[in-house]
Order: structure tokens, then sequence, then C-alpha cells
């Protein structure tokens, strides 16, 4: 599965733009600001219903537009796909799926994309909620049922905190907690045994990527789950069974707490992803390297999760990756980018990418104001040096 053809229209710094796009690895190079990102931003919105840069739809409006639109042809078996997506100032998002309304859920199933930055680096150290966001997109593409269960969870949990609202304020008894805690369990715990199940594994799949990366240190991925009798579990064979149990018990015992706070204090919406690198908490003792390597290990074991759970390869979607690195792990990940269907580099340097790669490779040139060209035969245009 790749994206064979990309149209952008009055989004972000592009007029208007077509790219053709083939398998196996393109590489897109440019001066800062040129609109490289805006090209990968683009496909994410495309793939997904929502930038990774910004929440607000109206930021990705170019200036002095009223509107943006996206379009995708996305070649996979046993036939293309085409995706639109469009917006109009002060109007929902609309989504198209070859050519038939569809929500933004639906476009998860279609077409996999997993998408690095080296701004994203606030999921290893940043707040417990950056974590959480990733662990449930990676969820939502390898548990089939898993946004279901999430999206009642949400509602059941705001309805829930709406009641200790009014409970703390003497308007509503505390009696009729149990008329929403049975959902909220339910659904609660479905969403934690989801997570539960992926965390296991990503820790596998990030214990092996970051090998290739930094071989003499050892990553860890545990589930830090505010359920009591759930702490830190990222094994193969957990006993799954009696979730609800205990978060009924962990409720019960936070009850007089919560009615006097107002809010619900325990459950997935409070839990967190801790990530170690030899032991060590990578919030606190990792450098920024480290946090670095960390972060793409994630991205490529997500990758993998996806591919095992769902038989469709993700397109792979690396923004200024390779700046990132010395040139010896820029070479180590280049070379392994053949095992990917499509790959999607942006790099503002084209002295990072060795010549004998580079001539294995798609090469475009991003020019400000929304031209992409391809500018020279593979080879040529690089340093002496190289």
């Amino acid at each position: 599965m790749f994206l064979s053809r990309l149209h952008l229209r009055g989004f972000r710094t592009y007029d208007s733009l077509t790219v053709e796009l083939g398998p196996g690895a393109t590489i897109l190079h440019g001066s800062n600001a040129s609109g490289k990102t805006n090209l990968l931003e683009g496909i994410m919105v495309l793939a997904t219903g929502r930038s990774p840069r910004t929440p607000r739809d109206a930021d990705l409006i170019q200036k002095g537009k009223d509107s943006f639109y996206l379009k995708g042809l996305v070649e996979r078996r046993p036939a293309p796909l085409t995706l639109e997506v469009a917006v109009e100032s002060g109007k929902k998002k609309a989504v198209r799926i070859n050519g038939k309304s569809g929500s933004l859920m639906s476009v998860l199933n279609h077409f996999p994309v997993i998408y690095f930055s080296p701004d994203e680096i606030g999921i290893v150290s940043g707040a417990p909620a950056r974590r959480r966001n990733f662990i449930d997109d990676l969820c939502n593409y390898v548990e089939p049922s898993y946004i279901h269960n999430h999206v009642q969870y949400r509602y059941v949990l705001e309805q829930r905190n709406a009641l200790l609202r009014n409970i703390r304020e003497g308007r509503e008894s505390k009696n009729l907690l149990n008329l929403w805690d049975e959902q909220f369990i339910n659904y609660g715990a479905a969403v934690l045994a989801s997570r539960l199940r992926v965390t296991a594994r990503l820790n596998k799949a990030v214990k092996k990527e970051y090998a290739f990366i930094c071989p003499d240190e050892k990553p860890g991925v545990f589930y830090r789950s505010t359920i009591r009798g759930l702490a830190e579990l990222a094994h193969e064979d957990l006993d799954l069974e009696n979730i609800p149990q205990l978060f009924q018990q962990t409720l019960e015992g936070l009850q007089d707490e919560e009615t006097f706070r107002g809010f619900t204090i325990a459950g997935p919406h409070r839990d967190d992803l801790y990530l170690n690198i030899d032991g060590f908490d990578s919030r606190f003792f990792a450098s920024q390297g480290q946090m670095r390597s960390l972060l793409l290990a994630l991205k490529l074991a997500a990758t993998t999760l996806i591919r095992e759970s769902t038989g469709n390869q993700p397109v792979l979607l690396l923004d200024d990756v390779l700046s990132e690195f010395d040139s010896l792990r820029r070479r180590s990940l280049l070379s392994r980018l053949d095992q990917y269907e499509q790959v999607i580099i942006t790099c503002a340097d084209i002295s990072e990418v060795h010549r004998d790669i580079a001539s294995k490779k798609a090469m475009y040139h991003v020019m400000k104001g929304g031209q992409v060209i391809v500018p020279f035969e593979a080879g040529d245009g690089y340093p002496a040096s190289l």
C-alpha cells in the first residue's frame, strides 16, 4: 500500500499542488520554511482527519483563503482508494472515501500512517497526556473495538464528572453514582485491557528498534495505571480477567475523595506510559539524543504492530529525522528503509543523504512558493566530500 498521488489546494503554503509519488523511499529536500513539513502534514490530515501540529483546522487554511481541500489516491489491494478531506471556515470537516461521505474514525481503517517529527519529543519528555494520545492512536489501529470503547468511556466519564460536581454542591445524591459506575467500569476495563496488550507488544518491538539505533542501551515501555493492582505491566501473559474487579475496588476506595473533589480520580484518562532507558525514567535522566532515539524507536515499533495486526504496512513519514543523528546512524536508518512499502523523508541539507543511498531513492526539491521539482539526477548536486 502506498500513496501514489497527493493534491493540496489552499492548504498551508500551497495554493494548488499535485504530487505524484511512488513506492519505496522518497526524499524531499529544501530550505527551512519551504513547505516540506506542510506536505507531510497534508498526508496526515488525509489519513487521520487531524494535524499532528495543531488542533485548529483554521490554522491549516492558506492565508487569504477560506477553505482547504486535500485529495489522495492510495494504491492498495484489492482496489485503489480515494480519500478527500475539506474544511471551510466555520464549518465541520468533510471526509469522503471513494466519493462517499465518511467519518474521521473510518479513515483510520483505510490508510494507516505513522509520523515522526523532532517536535514530538514531548511524547518522551512531556506530560502524560502526550503518551496517552500516542498509545490511543496505536490502539485505534491494532485493536478493532478500541475506538468504540474509548469514545464510550469518554462519554461516560463526562457524565460521571458532572454527577460528582453536583454531589459536591449538594444537588444530587451519592447513591446515583451506581447508575454510571457499571458502564464506566465496563468501558474502562475494555480500554485498559487493550492498552495493556498493546503496551506489552510495544515493549518488545521498541527494544528491537532501539538496538539498531543505540545497541549499547536498553529501553523499556511499561503501563502505569491509576487502578490499584495494575501498576507497571508489560508482559505477554497478562491476566486481564480481574481488571473490572480491581477497577470497582479502586472506585469504592476513592468515592469520598472523588465526591469531595468533584471529578474522577482514577481510570485510563489518568494513566501513563513509563518510558525508561537502562532502568532510568527517560523524562528526567535521558539526554536529548536518547530522547530522540527513543521517540524514533517508538514510531518504528508502531509500524511493526500495525503491520502484524492489520496486514497493511503503514506509510512512514519522517520529518527532519536525518539531522537528529550522526552520519553512522543516518546511514543505518536509510539503509533499513527498503523494508517499508513507502517512506517519505524531509531534510534541509542534502549532504545528510549519502550518495550511494540517494541513488536508489526518489529525490524531490521543495521550493518556496509551493513548487515541487526534481532538480537533478541521482548523485548530482552533492558536495565533493561525499
